[in-house]
């Protein structure tokens, strides 16, 4: 046997934790002692000690590198006694099975205590300094004499039958005058020998603490665990329930995995032999996952611990043709160092818990870096003080004085700088005289001169406004580096070439196509210089991944001469071509929105670059940017997304987002600060976005003077404490040092960093407009001034690095090259670039109605159940919340029935992370809910820790869910989960509203996002929205997600047949029951293709005890209803139908018990769009006797689904409808109690009266 010493151990890690980490990677450990911040190990030979010592030596745990090396001191006398306890020295057990290390549980306690006051007679499992290879931390030696010794027998005073026991003498009670009272008696005393014992216990460690000021070094609970200078926590895989009954204690025999989910998939325009249809059966596998060998189980009703197996998916059944789906490994197909794979799972170690407020972070954030303490400086003299000042005073204002307008308009020259002034500083400028001191050598003269070249050239930076020393001292040290190191010549030719190109590019169009708007780059092409820095160097910064978002300025350019984008398809869209194959479903967007993705591979390594597609809102697509790349990070589980426990990850790890702006929008648009003010955001942070501000210093016909109230459109990045680099376009050198900078202090410090290239705009908005109407002098000085192209080539002419001829034969191939493509453009067909990488295998919507198999295994759901409400057995839980949801929850898992909305949503986002998908859900509190049912984290009341219940449901959890409580923010908020959503399928992305009145103030993400994204740009997002609703007086913007709004977006149709198919735009659902809201959850990740999905969500009926459902709505053969039929009436007696969709219907079910209505069928229309026109048809079949059909609805009438409903019941189904509800209304909802409570009223007295 080897004995080995491991030091510099986190206070995190015990016995049971390092020993599983041994014992893992195949190292036989034989015993394993922690001693606070060390351990001693033994392994069984010298091959497992050095196999362990080069595994584990700088092994990082708990953010600790460990320290392995052979131990100098002596083994035990008997080493190899594994067979004999260490606490007894019995050898017919081991030291884990010890029954005098590990006490009978109070439960189970059959005689009363008694406590012993000498030390000598303490019971061995007392004595006992430690666990050997035991489950329990090290123990230290204690000389307590105060000890309740829990298993010895009781001490009885034979004369007088009283119990020895000095603290407990209570003389409330006498002993029982018969022994049929006795054992009653004898718990009573058993309790109260507790409750004195833990009293005055507590109340000495308490005093010895407030006399010390140390930590107690052994406190006992009263299951005999012990402390070593920290709170015990027990591993995950032990963490029992609370209050959950014995029959949830241990898995079932055989608990395999969640059973096959089937898809059940339905052509409603075809016949079908039944309401589903049940064509040949063809058997796939999952959506990029493998299928498992078990299919079922025999499994038990039991549920507090994990079934083997169980992240991996189940085999799932399609009754249908659709093609099988094959799984990609990696969806970019580049080599990513140091980038962890999309299929790396994030296995944890067994204790591991994920909490929002603790050093270990949790799923999706890690902890922020610490800031250093500012440095202590020296004494300097008066002459270096007055330097200093001159020197900062150019850091802080020389942008000021920098020549950074390519203009040069006499009346935009800037002011004198009185700040540089060196007279302020008591300095002589015009002294020559070198300094007395030996540590500078250069005049006032030279240190002038050199400062000015430094920060008042064509680029300065504002960055002494940062509040962190460290930021300032290197963004000072790299500047001025990067300033004074020369652009490598092949750089600078290369640079030129693209600027050449992109300039003969718009002179190419502006010759062929006259009147064509191309919003050229002309004025601004040194753009090229900073796009071709990132692109090139970002392998060396080990980044994989770019996410670019750009607006039209130059758009065309970038993505033909840089991003590899097919020429050819672009003169085809110009011709007016399609833009998509026939077999393609989409409409296709303008010119300026064009998007492309492309792969740079160097010695470095390799990099993806992604241009979003963008609406011509300006800068609405910065969060999704942002969105997307948060998206990449969770897909590569890379940044805040791997496991810490194996690699030290940090936020912004190999992917980089790239924001490019114009002056104006930038400005003047709110997104943009909603997106800057959750760029630091725990859970929307993406390791800083690098800005580039086009600064044409004019928008549309707006001057900067109108444009903005601040002299730099990026002076708002000062208020979320970020760098600035201004940089004139004239200096294309400049913009590549800006680009060099930028990356350099983004990938040290994680933060947003911006760039203002001030250039100027040949042309008008667009080409066609004639901009000296309203900019007269600008213009004239833009008329007469050469290209920026051109200049830069004569400069490189002139330094020797380039040539007239390369130059000129560039030019003739490059136009050659472009006249070439555009002929092509007359027979080339279309490409649609769709459904790649991680979307491999995915297809567009069918034009049909299906219905997905989304029930799940009953068992499993119990599980499920349990586990969302299981807590550490030291985490202080709320009281309501364990008497009300941990409880409650419980209660309703073991009967199975009286599920609500809550417990519903819980057993959806479980089953969805067993089955291999991460979950996200963002919004505004929505890790508790604005309506306090959720609770998906808890919150300890001592220590204010969180704890997410079902990120701990297995200690080998792969996927988990991520809780992203939002800013005040709804645009950006939403712009950024559509981001987020359309990065990955393997997801379920969810955006909820507080209200879902607040819904309109991202009306732009909507409408140009998500309602309209699939047509436009072939990309598919599964996000859902959920959007509590239901007047209940809560008045205007607390009432109505105006449903009618999304259902003006859809694309159903109103007059025609066939009826809609899934492939409508967007899904509108309003469920009534938690089983229909599970349902929904489910069918988002189980289709082959994704759909955005509109949850019409509860609000009253989150608690409405009608409002329930059982385990059996959400078995396996159970799926979402799109229309649920009133099966309380008898049909052939119902003279009038009336439907309803949402939480109405309990209102009108109500009123017609009331008023023993009984020829009157409510029949709930849960599915909006699609609209379920089939099942519409045969419900008007199955009431022969009706003559009247009313539609009645809580909103008003130009709200709500009237105005969508009706002219598709008369139309497709033949239903005239009679309207009951609210009048037409200019506001949503009353704000007054009596007026709310007459109109809905009057609704349902209409509704029958009809």
């Amino acid at each position: 046997m080897v004995k080995l010493f491991v030091g510099n151990l986190s206070e995190k890690v015990d016995s049971h934790r390092l020993r599983n980490l041994f014992l893992e990677h195949d190292v036989n450990v034989q015993e394993c002692d922690v001693l606070k911040n060390y351990a001693f190990v033994h392994v069984s030979n010298e091959e497992d000690a050095e196999r362990l010592i080069q595994k584990f030596n700088n092994y990082t745990l708990e953010g600790r590198q460990l320290s392995i090396e052979r131990s100098t001191s002596k083994l035990r006398k008997d080493p190899g006694m594994s067979d004999k306890c260490f606490t007894c020295g019995a050898c017919d057990h081991k030291t884990p099975n010890c029954p005098c290390d590990h006490p009978t549980p109070l439960g189970a306690i059959k005689r009363p205590y008694v406590e012993d006051f000498n030390a000598n007679n303490l019971s061995p499992h007392l004595r006992h300094t430690g666990s050997d290879n035991g489950s329990e931390p090290k123990r230290p030696n204690t000389t307590n004499n105060n000890i309740v010794r829990m298993s010895d027998p009781v001490k009885v005073n034979q004369s007088n039958g009283q119990y020895m026991n000095p603290v407990v003498n209570d003389p409330e009670f006498a002993p029982p005058p018969n022994n049929d009272l006795r054992p009653l008696y004898d718990s009573y005393i058993e309790s109260r020998a507790q409750y004195f014992y833990f009293k005055e216990k507590y109340q000495k460690e308490m005093q010895r603490i407030s006399e010390t000021s140390k930590t107690p070094t052994l406190i006992y609970d009263l299951t005999g665990r012990g402390t070593a200078a920290r709170k015990y926590e027990p591993p995950a895989s032990a963490v029992p329930f609370t209050n959950v009954a014995t029959n949830f204690a241990n898995p079932p025999p055989n608990f395999a995995m969640p059973p096959p989910t089937r898809q059940v998939v339905v052509n409603l325009q075809m016949p079908a032999p039944g309401p589903y249809g049940k064509p040949p059966v063809q058997v796939q596998n999952p959506i990029g996952i493998q299928p498992s060998i078990v299919s079922s189980f025999p499994g038990g009703p039991n549920f507090s611990n994990p079934p083997p197996n169980f992240n991996m998916p189940p085999p799932t059944r399609q009754l249908s043709n659709i093609p099988p789906i094959a799984a990609t490994a990696n969806p970019y197909g580049i080599s990513m160092p140091n980038a962890l794979s999309n299929q790396i799972s994030m296995t944890t170690t067994q204790n591991r818990q994920r909490l929002y407020n603790c050093n270990n972070g949790i799923f999706g954030c890690i902890p922020a870096r610490e800031q250093p303490k500012e440095p202590a400086f020296g004494n300097v003299t008066p002459e270096e003080a007055q330097r200093l000042h001159l020197i900062n005073a150019y850091r802080r204002y020389g942008y000021l004085k920098a020549d950074l307008n390519p203009l040069d308009r006499e009346q935009l020259k800037v002011p004198p700088v009185h700040e540089l002034n060196p007279a302020i500083y008591g300095i002589d400028a015009t002294c020559t005289k070198e300094p007395e001191s030996e540590k500078k050598s250069a005049t006032i003269v030279d240190m002038i001169s050199h400062l000015d070249e430094i920060y008042c050239g064509k680029i300065g930076a504002e960055f002494m406004h940062l509040q962190s020393w460290e930021e300032r001292s290197f963004f000072a040290s790299e500047f001025e580096r990067l300033k004074l190191t020369p652009i490598d010549n092949q750089q600078k030719k290369v640079v030129a070439e693209l600027m050449l190109k992109s300039q003969n590019f718009d002179n190419f169009l502006g010759t062929k196509l006259s009147t064509l708007k191309r919003y050229g780059a002309e004025g601004s092409e040194s753009m090229f210089g900073f796009f071709h820095e990132i692109f090139n160097t970002a392998p060396f910064n080990d980044i994989s991944d770019i996410i670019l978002c750009k607006a039209h300025r130059g758009r065309l350019n970038l993505l033909t001469e840089l991003m590899e984008f097919p020429v050819v398809q672009m003169f085809r869209k110009i011709k007016g071509k399609p833009e998509f194959p026939e077999n393609v479903d989409g409409s296709g967007d303008v010119l300026s929105h064009l998007t492309s993705s492309f792969d740079i591979q160097n010695e470095h390594g390799s990099v993806h670059i992604t241009m979003l597609p963008n609406p011509s809102h300006l800068e609405a697509v910065n969060p999704v940017a942002m969105g997307k790349a948060r998206g990449r990070a969770a897909t590569l589980r890379v940044g805040e997304y791997a496991d810490q426990n194996k690699s030290a990850s940090t936020v912004g790890d190999h992917i980089l987002c790239v924001q490019v702006h114009g002056d104006g929008a930038f400005s003047g648009q709110g997104i943009v600060w909603e997106s800057l003010a959750m760029s630091n955001v725990p859970h929307y942070r993406v390791g800083g976005s690098v800005h580039l501000v086009v600064n044409n210093q004019i928008a549309f016909t707006a001057e900067s003077r109108i444009g903005r109230s601040t002299k730099h459109p990026t002076d708002m990045a000062k208020g979320i404490d970020c760098p600035i680099i201004h940089v004139n376009g004239d200096s294309p050198e400049d913009v590549i040092r800006a680009a060099r900078l930028a990356v350099n202090y983004r990938q040290k410090f994680r933060k947003d960093v911006f760039v203002n290239m001030i250039s100027f705009r040949r042309w008008g908005h667009n080409e066609l407009d004639d901009p000296s109407m309203t900019q007269p002098l600008m213009y004239d000085i833009i008329e007469a001034r050469d290209s920026v192209p051109d200049e830069f080539s004569e400069k490189l002419i002139y330094e020797g690095i380039y040539t007239e001829e390369e130059r000129d034969a560039l030019i003739k191939a490059h136009t050659a090259h472009l006249q070439d493509e555009f002929k092509k453009a007359d027979t080339e067909g279309p490409v649609a670039k769709h459904l790649e990488g991680n979307w491999k295998g995915f297809v567009q919507a069918p034009k049909a109605v299906t219905k997905w198999d989304t029930g799940f295994d009953v068992d499993h759901l119990r599980f499920i159940g349990a586990a969302s409400v299981k807590v550490p057995e030291n985490f202080a839980v709320h009281q309501h919340l364990k008497k009300m949801h941990l409880t409650g929850r419980i209660n309703k898992i073991e009967k199975g029935e009286g599920i609500d909305f809550g417990t519903a949503e819980a057993l959806a986002f479980g089953s969805i992370l067993a089955q291999g998908f991460d979950v996200r859900i963002s919004g505004q509190d929505v890790g508790r809910a604005t309506f306090a049912h959720r609770h998906a984290m808890l919150v300890d009341q001592n220590t204010d820790e969180i704890y997410v219940p079902l990120n701990n449901m297995s200690p080998d959890q792969t996927h988990f869910i991520e809780l992203a409580n939002s800013l005040l923010s709804e645009e950006a908020v939403l712009g950024f989960e559509y981001g987020y959503s359309i990065e990955s399928p393997n997801r379920l992305s969810i955006s909820e509203m507080q209200f879902g009145d607040f819904f309109n103030g991202a009306q732009i993400q909507i409408d140009t996002f998500i309602a309209s994204g699939e047509s436009k740009w072939l990309t598919q997002s599964g996000l859902v929205m959920l959007l509590p609703h239901g007047y209940d007086g809560a008045g205007p913007e607390h009432s109505t997600c105006r449903m009618e709004r999304f259902l003006q977006l859809v694309d159903s149709k109103e007059d025609q047949l066939p009826v809609d198919g899934d492939n409508v735009n967007m899904w509108v659902a309003n469920p009534t029951t938690p089983a229909q809201y599970f349902h929904l959850l489910r069918r988002q990740v189980i289709t082959n293709y994704r759909k955005p999905l509109i949850v019409v969500g509860p609000k009253v009926l989150l608690r409405h005890p009608k409002a329930q459902s059982t385990f059996a709505d959400m078995a396996p053969g159970t799926h979402f209803l799109p229309l649920i039929d009133d099966v309380t009436v008898e049909k052939s007696k119902v003279k009038k139908v009336v439907f309803v969709s949402g939480k109405h219907a309990y209102a009108l079910v109500n009123e017609r018990d009331t008023k023993q209505i009984k020829d009157v069928a409510i029949v709930r229309v849960e599915s909006l769009c699609p609209l379920p026109i089939s099942e519409l048809q045969k419900i008007k079949a199955a009431y022969p006797s009706a003559t009247k059909f009313v539609w009645s609805q809580e909103e008003p009438r130009n709200g709500g689904a009237w105005s969508f409903v009706n002219p598709r019941f008369e139309n497709a189904v033949g239903i005239k409808l009679q309207y009951a509800g609210r009048r037409e209304l200019a506001w949503t909802a009353t704000a007054i109690g009596q007026h709310h409570a007459k109109e809905h009223q009057d609704v349902l007295d209409d509704t029958f009266a009809l």
